[in-house]
């Protein structure tokens, strides 16, 4: 059975795919289309494509995919908010089982180092909450920082927050994570469990 997981990821997929689309329009990008930008993060070479048109009809149809055969790792139950007190722990689990997937391993261990040190920052944009976290077994000893934001859909949020390149393209680090506009941290969107979060980080001094 298709699990919530896959869904969400799904989603978060079609919302970041939406977002180029709009993003390459309105700039008429020339020096490389984002879209291939986000199959590099399935371990697909589109180099080949005739055209964005067909890349991002390559989007779609992994988008579309549906993994039967995934098991359910759920060993946290999902909070319900950011500001849960098990939220951090949910979000440990999270990124560990994100060092596994390909090509993600050194942002999540950037995230969890950030975690530790309570530098990790996660945003809800439906929710309009955002909380800079504290390491589960620190919570009682260091304060958790909560701001209200203004609810927005994740595509208006993204287009908000995400840094641009000359043409529009999204720019990113060697390690594969945006840069916030507005902090110029580090910058990670995508599903973890059954929703949708953004995550920002300090940057090393060499992106």
């Amino acid at each position: 059975m298709v699990s919530s997981v896959d869904n969400v990821r799904q989603w978060s997929t079609l919302t970041m795919l939406k977002v180029m689309k709009q993003t390459d329009q309105e700039q008429n990008a020339t020096s490389g289309s984002l879209a291939s930008r986000l199959l590099s993060d399935y371990g697909i070479d589109s180099s080949d494509d005739a055209s964005d048109s067909g890349t991002y009809d390559l989007l779609n149809r992994i988008a579309d995919q549906q993994d039967d055969t995934t098991p359910s790792t759920d060993t946290v139950k999902q909070p319900d908010s950011v500001t849960s007190a098990d939220f951090a722990t949910f979000i440990k689990q999270r990124l560990e089982e994100m060092k596994t997937e390909p090509g993600k391993a050194s942002q999540a261990d950037a995230m969890l180092k950030a975690l530790e040190a309570g530098t990790l920052t996660v945003a809800d944009a439906a929710e309009g909450k955002s909380v800079q976290l504290v390491a589960p077994g620190k919570v009682s000893t260091q304060e958790i920082k909560v701001t209200d934001l203004t609810v927005k859909d994740w595509g208006s949020f993204l287009r908000d927050h995400l840094t641009r390149e000359n043409g529009g393209i999204f720019s990113r680090n060697k390690d594969g994570s945006y840069i916030d506009r507005q902090s110029g941290q580090n910058a990670f969107y995508g599903s973890l469990g059954d929703k949708s979060y953004y995550l920002t980080w300090p940057s090393s001094t060499t992106r």
